[in-house]
């Protein structure tokens, strides 16, 4: 299977314009680098100036056009999805932001629930070597290097910590920590994960949240499922407790999403089908934590689910 990924254009008057899907070649390294290309030379404006040398966008909507009209060359291969998509398969997710005329193109870049880049598009590197930002509940005591930063109510607050010291998560008077987001170098990210992991999979009996085609199905009724039109080995099927069941189909195709818990290890599932095929064999369990999965766009039912894990 390729590397999926959805572009997304956000504008500040009406949210979410586009949302382009890409089947094949969605990793940052060919996908992220040819946005970054393409993206980078173009200037913001409203109303197209006379005599104008440099690629322009006359604002938003039409540098969404332009983009699906630079990668969009040939039947197959991207596909226009609404505003909103999610759960399609998607390993990387690129939002491009457009502020006002002459302000920089600002691109976000998550990967596999972690937030890759977030900056200047002008800035991005997509070979350059990985830090990301991983988040939980606050309040904690932590040891980690190169500083914390709380991010409140879209604001972030930052401070630096020395090397080896420990951190006493704070915010500014008069306003709650919901979560602590710390920038981690790629060499400490093994350590904080099993942090990250000890934190999220608890012991304690997760509820249930059934959604769309399958709402209302109770545990058993969807084990019984994911075995008949999954195809899903019931020796993988065993101990699981599923947190999170999501399948829906509209013309002609379909996408799901799962979350459950085996082992104290908590476990996420997509999938997505067409008019001549359904679910089967891709019952693909890949290890996440509750950070993972907060740090990427999610249903808002899903989010509070997960929020409440």
């Amino acid at each position: 299977m390729g590397t999926r990924s959805l572009t997304r254009v956000f504008n500040p008057q009406a949210g979410e314009i586009i949302c382009l899907y890409r089947q094949y070649d969605g990793y940052p390294e060919c996908h992220g680098q040819q946005l970054q290309q393409f993206l980078a030379p173009l200037e913001v404006v409203n109303g197209i100036p006379v005599g104008e040398s440099q690629p322009i966008a006359n604002g938003a909507g039409c540098l969404a056009a332009q983009l699906v009209a630079h990668f969009k060359e040939e039947a197959g291969g991207f596909y226009l999805h609404p505003p909103g998509t999610m759960y399609v398969g998607e390993e990387y997710e690129y939002h491009v932001h457009v502020a006002n005329p002459r302000e920089p193109i600002q691109l976000k870049v998550f990967g596999f629930g972690e937030v890759l880049y977030s900056g200047p598009v002008r800035e991005y590197d997509p070979h350059a070597p990985k830090s990301t930002v991983l988040g939980w509940s606050a309040p904690y005591i932590l040891d980690f290097t190169d500083g914390w930063a709380s991010f409140v109510k879209g604001q972030w607050y930052w401070a630096d910590v020395p090397n080896n010291a420990t951190c006493d998560v704070a915010a500014p008077d008069g306003i709650e920590v919901a979560n602590l987001f710390v920038v981690v170098p790629e060499r400490h990210h093994e350590s904080l994960r099993a942090t990250l992991a000890g934190l999220s999979a608890t012991e304690a009996p997760l509820e249930l949240l059934a959604l769309e085609d399958v709402e209302g199905r109770t545990h058993e009724e969807l084990v019984q499922h994911l075995e008949e039109c999954w195809e899903a080995p019931l020796r993988d099927l065993e101990g699981v407790e599923l947190v999170v069941a999501f399948e829906s189909y509209e013309d002609y195709s379909g996408d799901a999403f799962y979350l459950f818990r085996k082992g104290g290890k908590l476990y996420e599932v997509h999938g997505s089908h067409c008019s001549c095929y359904g679910f089967e064999g891709q019952w693909d369990p890949e290890e996440t934590d509750k950070a993972a999965l907060l740090a990427r766009p999610l249903d808002p039912q899903i989010r509070e689910h997960v929020e409440g894990l």
